[in-house]
């Protein structure tokens, strides 16, 4: 039985009002949409993300504070996504990084993690 992640699943916080709004350009597959639609459920507490999709908005929320690190905008192609945008926190108590280029790498590689994450 496939498992799709919603936001009642998890104890979490919404994006604070310290953040900044970073352009993307990601086209995924359909494969890897689906996996970004599932979300994903943190299974232990070594794990540290809490994810899910809603309205074409990922949301990813560290898994033990459920802070929201990013809301990731996307726009649906048919049956594929491309992440457009994404707003990233910046409250220095909750997220230290500040480097939008960082966090654009580690945005794409957990989309990458995501599809991973999946049981197929």
């Amino acid at each position: 039985m496939t498992v799709v992640a919603k936001a009642d699943d998890w104890d979490i916080h919404a994006l604070p009002d310290q953040y900044t709004t970073l352009k993307l350009d990601i086209l995924l597959d359909e494969t890897q949409s689906d996996a970004i639609r599932r979300g994903v459920i943190p299974d232990d507490m070594g794990e540290k993300w809490f994810c899910y999709f809603d309205n074409n908005t990922l949301y990813q929320h560290r898994s033990w504070s459920g802070h929201c690190i990013d809301v990731i905008e996307f726009v649906a192609e048919g049956k594929r996504l491309r992440a457009v945008s994404a707003r990233v926190n910046r409250d220095a108590s909750q997220y230290s990084n500040t480097d939008d280029a960082e966090d654009v790498t580690r945005i794409t590689e957990m989309l990458d993690w995501l599809y991973q994450k999946q049981d197929w």
